[in-house]
C-alpha cells in the first residue's frame, strides 16, 4: 500500500510541476503582449510622430525601410483572427488601455495560480522528504 501512495504522489508532482511549466509559459507569453501594447500605445500617444517626415521601419532580418507615419489618418487595430478596423490613434489608444487592463488581471490571475501550485509543489516534495527520512 505504501508503494502504490508513493506512486500515487509522484505522480501529484509531476502533474502539478506540468502545471507550474504551463502557467510560466501563459505569463511569458501574456506578458511579452503586454508589452507589446504598452509600446504601441506609446507611439499613438506620442505627439512628435503624428505626423513624421520620415523613419525606419523594421521589416524583419535586420532589414529596414523608410517610411511616413501619419497618426492623423486612421489606423488598423486588429479585432480578431486576421480581421482588422480602421479606427481614430485616439479611439485605438482607448481600446489599447482596456487591452492592458484585461491583460493585466489575467496576468494578475496567472501569478495567483503558479503561486498557489509552487506551494502545493513544494509541499508535495516535503511530504516526500519526510517520508524518505522517517524510514
Amino acid at each position: 500500500m505504501a508503494g502504490e501512495e508513493q506512486v500515487d504522489v509522484a505522480e501529484q508532482i509531476q502533474y502539478i510541476k506540468g502545471l507550474i511549466d504551463t502557467t510560466e509559459a501563459q505569463i511569458q507569453v501574456l506578458s511579452r503582449a503586454l508589452e507589446d501594447m504598452i509600446r504601441a500605445r506609446s507611439i499613438l500617444e506620442d505627439a512628435s510622430l503624428r505626423s513624421s517626415k520620415s523613419l525606419r521601419v523594421s521589416i524583419g532580418a535586420g532589414i529596414y525601410v523608410d517610411a511616413k507615419l501619419n497618426l492623423e489618418e486612421k489606423v488598423m487595430v486588429p479585432i480578431g483572427s486576421d480581421t482588422y478596423i480602421q479606427e481614430s490613434a485616439e479611439d485605438a489608444v482607448k481600446r489599447l488601455k482596456s487591452n492592458e487592463e484585461e491583460v493585466k488581471d489575467s496576468l494578475g490571475r496567472l501569478y495567483a495560480q503558479r503561486d498557489e501550485l509552487t506551494i502545493r509543489y513544494n509541499n508535495l516534495l516535503a511530504l516526500v522528504q519526510a517520508s524518505a527520512q522517517g524510514r
